[in-house]
């Protein structure tokens, strides 16, 4: 039901990306999104709980044959060199970290709904959208 859900909003509205946002774990909807996912997007922290439910994730979608993996790093320390995080965590996991955030560009996207992310080149989901486009 899921599955035809997903296909009917893409049909209907004739999207080019549908982004669903799972809960985290692994429960039924969980895994039916990493399943049905052409392009999955693994969110997380640089804290000892989400790295292993992350590496958890990870061995899933590689079972469930994802075609392509993306990391979203969120919530990184002012202080903390990017491009150093976006290549430690791509080392670690073996895939792409397009997008690696701080506090304050979490808090400037909720204020920011309005403005259209692909507007917007300043907007931190920028990185994100370009590498899933790439990748499509």
């Amino acid at each position: 039901a899921l599955n035809a859900g997903f296909a009917a909003l893409i049909a209907q509205y004739e999207l080019d990306l549908l982004f669903v946002s799972a809960p985290a774990g692994l429960d039924e909807i969980s895994l039916s999104c990493i399943a049905m996912a052409d392009i999955l997007v693994v969110s997380l922290r640089l804290d000892k709980e989400e790295t292993h439910g992350a590496s958890v994730t990870l061995d899933l979608a590689h079972r469930l044959n994802v075609p392509e993996v993306l990391l979203a790093v969120r919530r990184v320390p002012d202080e903390y060199d990017r491009a150093e995080v976006r290549r430690e965590v791509e080392a670690a996991y073996g895939h792409p970290a397009p997008i690696v955030l701080t506090a304050a560009d979490e808090s400037e996207m909720m204020f920011a709904a309005r403005a259209s992310v692909l507007e917007r080149a300043a907007n931190p989901l920028s990185p994100l959208l370009k590498a899933i486009y790439a990748t499509a």
